[in-house]
């Protein structure tokens, strides 16, 4: 075996092709087409199978990695497309730390599953893609984990005040969101930023783990128009910790921006679009600090109130974090059993 871990990613074509299709309004027809077996990315693509024939071990990862939010799309295809290339060479494959759903259909929850029982073991990131993996399958392979980013060193510095609230939202069309629903989204957003300026002195930074949302964010700051409000460019790990270690507090609405705030020890209010942003603040134990973005602008007084007490507690709730995130972290060891269980 050459190096222990060897990453592989699919063709840069993808986002490539996504950006210009949304441009011009032909998402739909991009789902449609992407699933089409014949520009499937992972389907014969020499780098994966390279790689896969250079292994003792093949470890699957992703936590958005098969989801179908539209009735025609098969994603669990792509999945399987790499796990059939590993076990036709008779190397065991590790789903590990994955996130699935929400799928549309039963017969894409069973189809994902039915793929995902291929593996030697599996993992999933949270309770509810365990359970969506369970309806259709009672394998003993399976275990709960947790996303690995919570794991990611502690590189922001101490819980002083630093001035700044880090806004995170996610952009519902990439969701599927019609544009009816993504215009309501985007104008309650805009009123939640607008009553953030009124409540606080600090400087609004908005920001996104994924760059898909961007468009957005810069809309939504052209019509707050504010000189203390901003939009930061994050095109990696370094610049994504530069920018955190300039919150006081974050309110988010994606799942690694929730995290890497968390493993970071900066505190978060979370806006739930999706079961599995209610699933980590079940995590954490701070069910307290999530709203649902369905019932915003009524939850916007909430809203204040929790990002207030954040700010003003915010080395006692350091203190917190630090030993819920050792706990957190002791979740994750399952994964270093399933890799020496199966390993030959």
């Amino acid at each position: 075996m050459g190096a222990d871990f060897t990453p592989v990613n699919a063709s840069v074509w993808r986002s490539v092709l996504r950006r210009w299709a949304s441009r011009l309004g032909l998402d739909p027809l991009l789902r449609r087409a992407r699933t089409h077996p014949a520009i499937n990315p992972w389907r014969d693509d020499p780098e994966v199978a390279r790689c896969i024939g250079d292994a003792d071990l093949v470890v699957i990862g992703g936590g958005n990695l098969i989801f179908d939010v539209d009735p025609w799309t098969r994603s669990w295809e792509f999945f399987d497309s790499a796990l059939n290339a590993a076990r036709g060479r008779g190397i065991p494959v590790i789903g590990m730390c994955l996130g699935i759903g929400p799928f549309a259909t039963d017969e894409q929850n069973l189809n994902a599953v039915r793929s995902l029982e291929k593996c030697a073991a599996v993992s999933f990131r949270d309770r509810r893609s365990l359970e969506l993996y369970r309806r259709y399958s009672s394998a003993g392979n399976a275990h709960l984990s947790v996303d690995p980013v919570f794991t990611m060193p502690l590189v922001v510095g101490g819980a002083g005040e630093r001035g700044v609230i880090g806004v995170n939202f996610v952009d519902m069309r990439l969701a599927g969101a019609g544009p009816w629903v993504a215009m309501k989204n985007r104008r309650r957003y805009c009123e939640l930023i607008a009553a953030i300026l009124r409540r606080f002195t600090n400087d609004i930074v908005l920001f996104s783990t994924d760059l898909n949302d961007y468009p957005l964010l810069f809309d939504i700051d052209r019509r707050v128009s504010s000189p203390r409000c901003r939009v930061a460019k994050v095109d990696g790990r370094h610049s994504l910790l530069t920018l955190y270690a300039s919150f006081d507090v974050v309110v988010a609405a994606r799942m690694h921006a929730l995290i890497t705030s968390y493993a970071q020890l900066i505190p978060v209010v979370g806006l739930a679009w999706q079961s599995k942003v209610r699933e980590f603040f079940d995590i954490v134990e701070d069910d307290s600090s999530v709203f649902e973005c369905d019932n915003l602008p009524a939850e916007i007084p909430n809203i204040l109130e929790k990002i207030h007490q954040k700010i003003e507690a915010r080395h006692e709730e350091r203190r917190e974090m630090t030993i819920r995130r050792k706990a957190i972290e002791e979740r994750f060891l399952v994964n270093h059993e399933l890799v020496a269980s199966v390993q030959l």
